[in-house]
Formats: structure tokens, sequence, C-alpha cells
């Protein structure tokens, strides 16, 4: 488990690569123990994630408990969050960029807990109704292309590789989760 100290430093460095500056790699402990001390990223947001899920209960019919409803979202935020190392570990050696993949899921893990920082309040504050109904939807949209964007950038810069081939791993990193989340809404309604 990472120190209040290497959380709050990954977290900087994260948060730098979010504002476009590829000197926040250099905040991240790009070692093995690095590595796997990223995945407490999860950790981080997951109170947070939770909170808007049972916000979101409410808006969801036909599910059949809230414990049912909220050990289905729970896990597949999680599974969400493991897949995506494993599934992009081959187009990362078929990049030729192996000896970069640990730096990469490591920028990746802690960019997904800025991006769900950015993302989940605002979702919050959507469902709180602070946010007027004509405005939602623009923010919303505005929030996942910053993050799609925001994806590509730690691809580029962790990676080393091509704008293009930046592209292909946002679009893995999209269809992974549309898989995971359609699965998880289909479990949802008892299927």
């Amino acid at each position: 488990m990472p120190t209040a100290a290497q959380i709050a430093n990954a977290l900087y460095g994260a948060w730098r690569l979010a504002l476009f500056d590829a000197g926040g790699m250099s905040h991240f402990e790009r070692t093995v123990s690095g590595f796997w001390r990223s995945f407490f990223a999860v950790a981080v947001v997951m109170p947070l994630f939770l909170l808007v899920s049972a916000a979101q209960m409410d808006l969801i019919p036909g599910i059949r408990s809230e414990v049912h409803y909220m050990a289905i979202r729970t896990l597949s935020f999680i599974i969400l969050w493991l897949a995506f190392p494993v599934v992009i570990s081959g187009v990362v050696r078929s990049l030729g960029r192996d000896e970069r993949y640990i730096d990469f899921i490591i920028a990746y893990n802690w960019s997904q807990a800025v991006q769900n920082l950015v993302y989940l309040p605002l979702l919050m504050m959507i469902l709180a109704g602070l946010i007027p109904a004509a405005v939602a939807p623009l923010l919303t949209t505005a929030a996942i292309a910053w993050s799609l964007i925001y994806t590509w950038y730690v691809a580029r810069v962790a990676l080393n590789i091509s704008p293009l081939a930046a592209v292909g791993i946002v679009a893995i990193d999209f269809l992974l989760g549309t898989v995971i989340m359609a699965f998880s809404g289909h479990r949802l309604m008892g299927g």
C-alpha cells in the first residue's frame, strides 16, 4: 500500500499530465513496486464512486435490490480498472514498447483517479440538480472529451508512440469500458 506522500506525488504527476505537461511522468515511482501500488488509485476514488452510484440508483428502473445494484456496480468498476492493463499488454508488446509498459500502466492508473476525481463530482452536481439540465449534457460531453484526450496524451507520452497509435490505445480503452458497462447494465436488469 502506498504512503500518503506517494499517493499525493502520483496524483500530482497525473494532474500535470492532465495539463499536458510531460514532466508529470517524473512524479511517478516507475518501478515494479510502483506498478503494483498504482492499482491503489482505485481506492482513492472508490468512496466517491459509491456515493454517485447510490445517487443514481433511483434513476434505474427494474433493479432487483439495492445490495444487488451496488454489488454489480462495484464489481464492474473494479473489473474495468483491472481489465485494461491485461488487455493492453499485448498491444504494447505488438507496438514494441514492452520496456514502457510499467510506466504506462502507472501513469494510466493514476490518471484514471484524476479523471474520476473530476468527472464524479460533476456527475454528483448534475444528479443533485446543482447544474441546470440544459447545461448538463454540454458539461458531460466536455468532460468525456477531455478524458479521452487526456488518456491519449498519457499513452503518447508514457509509451512514446505516434499520435495514431495513441488513438488506438484510447479506442481499446473506450470499447473495453463500453462492453463491461453494457454487461453490468444487463446484469442489473436481471439478465
